[in-house]
């Protein structure tokens, strides 16, 4: 009988060990490269989607503006009965209402405006449901911890204000801010004085939206397009920052509907993103300024409807009477000169 070979094993071709761990550090180099690309992508995405809710307020102010001849004012005060600290005295009442409250109907959110009672105090019990609702607009999605409903404390801007009897509700807070004035100055009317401003202090509120109630367009002397009316002032930011009187500045501020510093309002007395050349003890720094987590700056709106990026190393002093190019942008009437070049 006729002897047969066995057939020839095939033998199956496979990465060896070392070539395997080639192709994986290959790989691992190649996410490395890519990693970084992808979320600069997806922070320019973030970036640009906050411009464009930066242009939403611009028309809504230009259209507020248009039909009222004025703009928004930045500190509403209440004529709550039940929470003024002077009896029978108009002007008595505590900050209350936004300048985003305001804007409501003009940027299409007309029933969440009319759900609000206009006659009683953005802080009482009856505006709870309004307080929580969350305004997309409002919220840059680079400051992920703005635009969704958590708990905070609201009863600490009533009179005789009690620590123990302030529950956490569920509120809302923002990444947009407008602009104060230069520098920190209170410019309300005084229960004290026949509820009338001091002039000083009047001539001193140079932002657009402040204490005072009738800021036209006209008074924008220094041009609209070199005055700043908005910023953004990440709430994310302050979320979690410690200070002299509370763990968590974000229990405390950043509420939309609450038109006072640190909420809905911030000063030019630092520059842009203050907040990582100081410590969290200086709570101004943290609370009062403009603020974001796009890298190097911030956007803001302009008085002519434009969104400019300004970038944090813009010359700033922190100096009253003096006045950087940053502090210039914050007032409507400084008759400075301003280089287009300069921010």
């Amino acid at each position: 009988m006729r002897r047969t070979n066995p057939p020839a094993k095939k033998f199956r071709r496979a990465f060896t060990l070392i070539e395997m761990l080639v192709a994986i550090a290959i790989i691992g180099m190649l996410t490395a490269l890519l990693l970084p690309a992808v979320q600069s992508a997806r922070e320019a995405s973030r970036r640009v989607q906050c411009q464009n809710n930066m242009k939403q307020l611009g028309i809504a102010l230009a259209n507020y503006s248009n039909t009222t001849n004025v703009f928004p004012q930045g500190r509403i005060f209440s004529q709550d009965s039940r929470y003024v600290y002077l009896k029978d005295v108009p002007c008595a009442g505590p900050i209350d209402r936004s300048y985003l409250v305001v804007l409501l109907p003009w940027i299409e959110q007309k029933p969440l405006y009319d759900s609000i009672n206009h006659q009683l105090s953005i802080l009482g019990p009856d505006q709870l449901t309004a307080r929580g609702q969350v305004v997309s607009t409002y919220a840059c999605p680079s400051d992920y911890l703005a635009g969704r409903v958590r708990d905070g404390f609201v009863n600490r801007h009533l009179p005789d204000y009690n620590m123990l009897d302030d529950p956490a509700t569920p509120v809302f807070c923002s990444s947009y801010a407008a602009c104060l004035a230069s520098h920190y100055i209170a410019a309300w009317q005084n229960p004290s004085y026949r509820c009338q401003v001091d002039p000083a202090k009047a001539a001193k509120s140079n932002g657009c939206m402040n204490d005072l109630p009738n800021i036209s367009l006209a008074s924008v002397t220094d041009g609209l397009s070199k005055t700043m009316v908005v910023a953004e002032k990440s709430f994310t930011i302050l979320s979690g920052t410690k200070s002299f009187v509370t763990n968590d500045l974000g229990e405390h501020y950043g509420l939309w509907f609450f038109g006072d510093i640190g909420d809905t309002l911030y000063v030019a007395d630092g520059p842009p993103n203050m907040y990582k050349t100081v410590g969290s003890w200086n709570a101004p720094a943290w609370v009062w300024t403009a603020s974001s987590l796009h890298p190097g700056g911030v956007n803001v709106l302009m008085g002519d409807g434009s969104v400019r990026f300004i970038k944090e190393t813009i010359d700033s002093t922190e100096n009253e009477g003096k006045s950087g190019v940053w502090q210039k942008l914050a007032t409507r009437n400084g008759g400075e000169v301003i280089d287009p070049g300069a921010y």
